[in-house]
C-alpha cells in the first residue's frame, strides 16, 4: 500500500525535524542580530524558528488540504473503478494525518517557545 510507506517516511521526516526544535532553541540567552528592511529591530532565534516553522506549517497544511480534494475526487469517481475508490480514501486518510501532524508540530512548537522565553 503506498499510501502507509508515504505516510511513515513523512512522519519520520517530521519526527526528525521536531527532534531538532529543542536542540536548536537550547541556548537560553536570546541572540540578536539586526535587520534591516520591512522589519525594524533585532530579531531572536525564537522568532526566526517561530517564522520557519510557521511557513511550513501553513505550506504542508495546504498541500494537505488539496491533497484531500484530490483524495475526495478521487474517490467520488470510485463508481467507475474500485480501485479509484480505494486510492481515494487512502490519500484522503494520508492528507488528515498531515493535517494533523502539522498542526500538533505548530503547538507544540508555542508550547515550548513559551516557557522557555515566556
Amino acid at each position: 500500500m503506498y499510501g502507509i510507506r508515504f505516510i511513515g517516511r513523512a512522519a519520520a521526516t517530521i519526527g526528525a525535524c521536531i527532534a531538532g526544535i529543542p536542540v536548536a532553541i537550547a541556548q537560553y540567552t536570546p541572540i540578536t542580530f539586526p535587520v534591516s528592511g520591512f522589519y525594524q529591530g533585532d530579531i531572536t532565534w525564537a522568532e526566526i524558528l517561530s517564522n520557519i516553522v510557521g511557513t511550513m506549517t501553513g505550506s504542508v497544511f495546504y498541500i494537505s488540504a488539496a491533497a484531500f480534494l484530490f483524495g475526495a475526487m478521487r474517490y467520488i469517481t470510485g463508481y467507475i473503478n474500485e480501485e479509484y475508490k480505494n486510492s481515494g480514501k487512502n490519500i484522503m486518510i494520508a492528507a488528515l494525518i498531515g493535517i494533523v501532524v502539522a498542526l500538533s508540530a505548530l503547538a507544540i512548537l508555542n508550547t515550548v517557545l513559551f516557557y522557555l522565553y515566556g
